[in-house]
């Protein structure tokens, strides 16, 4: 008898605790905190599924929001089973349409839904319901003016009440700004690279010369962000043009420093 109690009870533990999983894995974002199982062209593909939004009207690149780079550009998400899809949004750039699609086995996909191009500047959040089922869910953007970023994107297999829901929101920073930022940066440590090496010590030389190359480098790689041309210009080319701005102020310094010829005596 006790047996059976015992067993009675730990049937009812289970279907209470796979009930309210069930439950939270419906009312949740399908998407939030997944990363995509394969990817292509995305810059920060971290940022479209980690839960965090920017205001509305954002500029279109910050550090909340990954870039496309083209239409080819994809990322592709695993919901680790054919899964129902009664709710979707999109917050991107407002003058872009972005595809998502769809699929049963991650080889044939088929059209979800579009969010397309909106009125307004900047970042823009697109909300619809729809019916679909799928198991891998896949995002590419379209037409537009080329310059695409998505800071956040979600599915749910049952509306949140209400509808559309509140998103977390964080504002961001223009990336042309921290480009601008660097700069002046960059300036006052090549100034302080001339002051260092016009004292002739070797040692703070070298540790002063490490901060613009430190600066350079982080500049670059948010210009490769912004324009994504600028990642065709070889490494060379910058070293070279490193290597010749140290050769121009070692060259700057020394005709300072040569002594002017004296006046031979008559």
């Amino acid at each position: 008898m006790l047996m059976f109690w015992i067993r009675a009870a730990l049937v009812a533990f289970t279907v209470l605790t796979t009930g309210a999983v069930q439950a939270q894995v419906q009312t949740g974002n399908l998407l939030r905190g997944k990363q995509p199982v394969a990817s292509a062209g995305v810059v920060g593909a971290s940022q479209l599924t980690n839960g965090v939004a920017v205001a509305e009207g954002e500029f279109w690149l910050t550090q909340h929001s990954a870039r496309l780079r083209n239409r080819d550009a994809y990322a592709i998400y695993d919901l680790g089973g054919p899964r129902p899809i009664r709710c979707a949004f999109l917050q991107g750039d407002n003058d872009d349409s972005y595809h998502v699609e769809g699929s049963i086995n991650g080889d044939k996909f088929f059209p979800m839904f579009v969010a397309a191009g909106v009125p307004g500047a900047g970042m823009r959040t697109r909300t619809l319901k729809l019916v679909a089922t799928a198991r891998f869910v896949r995002v590419q953007a379209r037409g537009g003016d080329g310059s695409y970023s998505v800071s956040e994107m979600g599915i749910y297999d049952v509306c949140p009440t209400p509808w559309p829901n509140e998103l977390q929101r964080e504002s961001g920073t223009a990336v042309h700004d921290v480009i601008a930022s660097m700069a002046l940066w960059f300036t006052a440590a090549t100034v302080l690279l001339i002051f260092v090496f016009s004292s002739r010590r070797r040692l703070w030389t070298a540790l002063a010369a490490c901060l613009p190359l430190a600066l350079l480098i982080v500049v670059r790689r948010e210009l490769v962000m912004l324009y994504p041309d600028f990642q065709q210009v070889e490494s060379l080319t910058l070293w070279a043009m490193v290597i010749a701005g140290a050769i121009a102020v070692k060259w700057y310094l020394s005709q300072r420093k040569t002594p002017s010829p004296t006046p031979s005596g008559g």
